[in-house]
């Protein structure tokens, strides 16, 4: 990190700055910002993923030598109960996942404007940041999913309307601590106020094309879990478990990449509305010794 210039964060981006930007920060930052996902969050996408495998392993009861004796699940009361307990567990263990993942992205973002980040960072350091917003960040989460969840219902659109703001929110309560949940919520959708259609693009083209390497990368495990349909494995559920848990995991830490992107969104957002950075810049002129006259009198 030291031989890098330091990204001004502050600064009003085109489409495409953005995208180079997220993709400057992390070539500098992705070590520190994904051994410190994998580390906190990494068990609870693990957990999660291998919940999936396993209940989708004992849903149906294949056997591909004899497709004809496939299973029907089993609806009674004692199997659903024990369903609807382990996609519960699942559903948590990803909500909790993610809202770790936001608060670690966010609060590089933060520590890093802030000068806080050096070569040498533990995750333990980022960690310390991270854990006293923890709290805010998954009341937060909670809130604006209720929210919505609401929208999608009252038929889809709104849903959509209401997500693209939302999906700053978690960043501006983290940079700007003294405002509430309501007051967040107004934030959003005054940062993005003329702007939602170029950050709906922004996210659906940094969406697609952090889905298409997750899958290109879990791809190999991909086709081992369908391979091994085929042959005669005893422990074919633990063997899908793990594959699910691994995928989960490489899908965690490339969710990072977007979450790069909805920072720099929310700093070009700032930066058009208030001028911030251009503020700093103007401010640190008169401290530059090429504006400092010489000797002479003479600029």
């Amino acid at each position: 990190m030291s031989d890098n210039i330091k990204l001004n964060l502050f600064k009003q981006r085109d489409f495409g700055l953005v995208f180079t930007d997220t993709f400057d920060f992390l070539k500098s930052n992705w070590k520190q910002i994904f051994k410190a996902i994998a580390i906190i969050a990494g068990p609870f996408y693990f957990l999660a993923g291998a919940l999936l495998g396993l209940g989708m392993d004992s849903f149906y009861n294949i056997d591909l030598n004899n497709p004809e004796l496939i299973e029907e699940p089993d609806f009674s009361p004692e199997k659903l109960i024990q369903y609807g307990l382990g996609w519960f567990v699942m559903l948590l263990l990803f909500f909790i996942g993610y809202a770790l993942i936001a608060g670690i992205v966010f609060t590089y973002f933060r520590m890093y404007r802030e000068d806080k980040i050096h070569e040498n960072i533990t995750t333990g350091e980022i960690w310390e940041n991270v854990k006293p917003k923890m709290g805010m960040i998954l009341g937060t989460s909670i809130l604006s999913s209720i929210v919505i969840f609401i929208g999608f219902l009252l038929c889809f659109i709104p849903g959509i309307y209401l997500a693209i703001p939302l999906s700053i929110i978690f960043i501006v309560r983290i940079e700007e601590p003294e405002l509430s949940f309501s007051d967040a919520f107004g934030r959003c959708f005054a940062l993005t106020k003329n702007c939602w259609w170029v950050t709906f693009a922004l996210i659906m083209v940094m969406n697609l094309l952090v889905s298409t390497i997750s899958s290109g990368i879990s791809l190999p495990l991909t086709i081992l879990i369908y391979a091994e349909m085929f042959l005669e494995f005893n422990d074919f559920g633990i063997i899908q478990s793990l594959s699910y848990g691994i995928n989960m995991v490489i899908s965690m830490l490339l969710s990072s990449i977007l979450l790069a992107t909805i920072a720099i969104i929310y700093y070009s957002h700032r930066e058009r509305l208030e001028g911030i950075g251009l503020q700093e810049r103007i401010s640190t002129i008169g401290e530059s010794e090429d504006f400092l006259p010489d000797s002479s009198g003479e600029y």
